[in-house]
């Protein structure tokens, strides 16, 4: 029952008592940074991380980085070269200093080997983790007047060995649509957010943020992975999600909500296909 009550987003219930389980804190960490020109060659390296048994891998596009740079943020793990590749980042949080450290050594002689073209090790105590992903958090506020970051675009979750064709699929939609689509993988968790921005006050950029929700949308069920793996689906992203469903979860989704809520009152809209002038209306707003 636990996820028909979570999908319900406050319809079937209110939440009164939570059980947590909870895991001690790793004071120190060791990062392993490797910048790379491509950001082909940046995925190839995952694999080498991910069988060094670091505790967390992801990828950042350096696009990220050299948004960063035009507002005066340089990331000194992360070389202007960089700027058109990825960095990898391997993250090791064994409690052991020697341990973190041989590690750290380990997937840095391997990664010699592979393309990269600088790598750093980083040691950071545990309220320093933040700063790696710094350069994300500007790109989710763009300095430019009237330009938005929408979150709509993050929340995807995918299967590790898919999501190397995935990416390759997004490339193809930033040359249709001349937009950049800058990524964030989070290997260890399979999470994928994408940051594109648009210009909110011209009517062809929020036709082209329908656009490319309908069409990432399609890829992400081509993959069998899900739009929605990490946060809510929102009023919009449901809309595109709901298109994709088989229709016995579509009659399902329809049969509980008539059985909780008949006369239709609680979260009218949620999860279900709207209208074009409708979703016109959320993005105008």
């Amino acid at each position: 029952m636990t996820p028909l009550f979570i999908g319900s987003q406050g319809s079937l219930g209110v939440i009164c008592e939570v059980i947590m389980k909870a895991q001690f804190i790793h004071p120190e960490y060791s990062v392993v940074a490797a910048s790379y020109k491509k950001l082909s060659d940046a995925q190839s390296a995952v694999e080498l991380a991910m069988k060094n048994k670091a505790s967390a891998v992801e990828i950042i596009d350096g696009r990220f980085f050299r948004q960063a740079a035009v507002v005066g943020k340089m990331v000194e793990w992360a070389p202007k070269e960089c700027f058109k590749g990825a960095v990898v980042l391997a993250i090791f949080d064994d409690f052991s200093d020697r341990a973190r450290n041989k590690a750290a050594k380990k997937l840095t002689r391997k990664l010699e080997s592979s393309e990269a073209i600088d790598i750093k090790t980083l040691h950071l105590e545990e309220q320093d983790l933040f700063s790696l992903h710094s350069v994300l958090a500007l790109a989710e506020t763009p300095s430019e007047p009237h330009m938005i970051t929408p979150r709509v675009f993050s929340g995807i979750l995918m299967a590790p060995e898919k999501i190397d064709s995935f990416l390759s699929e997004l490339k193809s939609l930033e040359s249709k649509y001349g937009v950049d689509l800058p990524v964030f993988v989070d290997f260890s968790s399979d999470y994928i957010s994408l940051h594109p921005t648009f210009d909110s006050k011209k009517v062809s950029e929020r036709q082209k943020i329908l656009q490319l929700l309908a069409e990432i949308s399609q890829i992400v069920n081509k993959y069998e992975g899900s739009f929605a793996g990490f946060g809510g689906d929102g009023r919009l992203k449901a809309n595109f999600i709901y298109k994709n469903l088989p229709d016995d979860e579509k009659q399902l989704y329809a049969k509980v909500k008539q059985i909780f809520d008949p006369a239709g009152i609680f979260n009218p809209g949620i999860k279900t296909e709207a209208q074009p002038k409708e979703l016109a209306a959320e993005l105008n707003a």
